[in-house]
C-alpha cells in the first residue's frame, strides 16, 4: 500500500468519525435557532400586550388584564400560552408572562423532545419629562387666525365632510404609521410615541368615519361604565374621555404630502361622536402647560404614561 493511499484512508476514517458530529452540530444549531425565533416573537407579543394593558391603569385593572391578554393573542400567543397577567397592588403596573413548548427536531437523537421557553414584560405608568404621550390622532385647528378657544365650551373636534382643512384633510393625523387600523388604535390607546410643541407631523387623509366612530365610541362607553357620574366640570384624571389633543397649524395642508406643525396641546373631554359624519363633540378644558409635563404627582394630568419597565 502506497503512502498516498494510506493517507487517503486515514482521511476517510477521520471524516467518517467527524461527520456525525458535524451533522449533529448543524442540527442542534437549527434547534437553537428555532428556540430563539420563538422567544423573540413571544417577547415582542408580551411587550405589546403589557403596554396595551397599562393604558387602562390605574382606573380599570380588570380591563387592563383583559386588553393585555387580547393583544397577546392578536400577536400570535395562544390562550393556553398565557401563564399569568397580573396588576401590581398599587395599580400602576402590569406584568404578563407567556410560555411555549417548542419541539426539538434534531436533538431528539440525544433524547431531547421539547423545550419550554418563557417571556415576560412589565409596563407601568411613569412620569414623562420630555413631551406628551397618549395623545389623540386628531388635531385641533390652531392657525394664526384661528387659535382662540374658551374653557368649558363645546367644540367640534373633527369638522367632518363639510369642513376640510386642506385637500383631503379632515383633522386626522398620521402618528406612528398610516392607515385606518393605526389611526383607530391610536384613538383607543392613545399614541405611544412622543410628540413635542413645534414638531412637524403628517396628516392622515380621508374623513375616516368608521375608525373615528369605533375608536371614540370605545372610549366613551368605557368612561361611562367606569365613571358614570363624570362630566367635563369634574372628570377623573383617568377617565378615557379626558384626552390630550395636539393643537395643529393646518395652514398649507396638502393631503399627505405636506407636514403640519404642533403648536400646543389641549386638554378636552369627549362627549359624543356622530356615527354618520364622524364629528366629535368635545369640551375644551385649556392647554396642557409645560409645567404639567415635568411634574411627578399622579394628579398632574398627562404625566403618567405607559412605558416598558422590564
Amino acid at each position: 500500500m502506497g503512502p498516498k493511499r494510506f493517507k487517503r484512508g486515514q482521511i476517510l476514517v477521520i471524516f467518517s468519525l467527524a461527520l456525525p458530529v458535524l451533522i449533529g452540530s448543524i442540527g442542534l444549531g437549527a434547534d437553537v435557532a428555532a428556540l430563539y425565533f420563538n422567544w423573540v416573537e413571544m417577547q415582542k407579543a408580551a411587550d405589546a400586550a403589557a403596554i396595551a394593558g397599562a393604558n387602562y391603569l390605574p382606573g380599570d385593572p380588570a380591563q387592563a388584564q383583559s386588553v393585555a391578554d387580547t393583544y397577546a393573542e392578536n400577536n400570535g400567543i395562544a390562550q393556553n400560552e398565557i401563564a399569568s397577567t397580573t396588576v401590581a397592588p398599587d395599580d400602576l403596573s402590569i406584568t404578563i408572562t407567556v410560555q411555549r413548548s417548542v419541539a426539538y427536531s434534531f436533538a431528539r437523537v440525544l433524547g431531547l423532545t421539547n423545550a419550554n421557553i418563557k417571556a415576560a414584560a412589565t409596563a407601568g405608568l411613569q412620569p414623562n419629562p420630555d413631551a406628551a404621550r397618549g395623545v389623540m390622532p386628531v388635531g385641533l385647528p390652531c392657525s394664526s387666525g384661528n387659535c382662540s378657544y374658551n374653557v368649558g365650551k363645546h367644540y367640534t373636534l373633527k369638522p367632518g365632510p363639510n369642513g376640510q382643512l386642506g385637500p383631503g384633510n379632515f383633522a386626522p393625523l398620521s402618528l406612528g404609521g398610516n392607515g385606518a387600523n393605526v389611526y383607530r388604535n391610536n384613538i383607543v390607546l392613545g399614541y405611544m410615541g412622543k410628540l413635542s410643541i413645534g414638531q412637524n407631523i403628517y396628516p392622515e387623509t380621508g374623513n375616516l368615519v368608521g375608525p373615528t366612530t369605533q375608536g371614540f365610541t370605545t372610549r366613551i362607553d368605557l368612561g361611562q361604565t367606569i365613571y358614570p357620574g363624570a362630566n367635563p366640570s369634574s372628570p377623573s384624571q383617568y377617565d378615557p374621555r379626558l384626552v390630550i389633543v395636539p393643537m395643529v397649524n393646518y395652514s398649507g395642508a396638502q393631503g399627505k404630502s405636506q407636514q403640519v406643525t404642533i403648536v400646543n396641546f389641549a386638554l378636552m373631554f369627549v362627549d359624543s361622536v356622530n356615527g354618520s359624519s364622524a364629528n366629535i363633540d368635545a369640551v375644551y378644558l385649556g392647554t396642557v402647560p409645560s409645567t404639567d409635563l415635568t411634574g411627578s404627582a399622579p394628579s398632574d394630568f398627562g404625566l403618567l404614561t405607559p412605558i416598558l419597565l422590564q
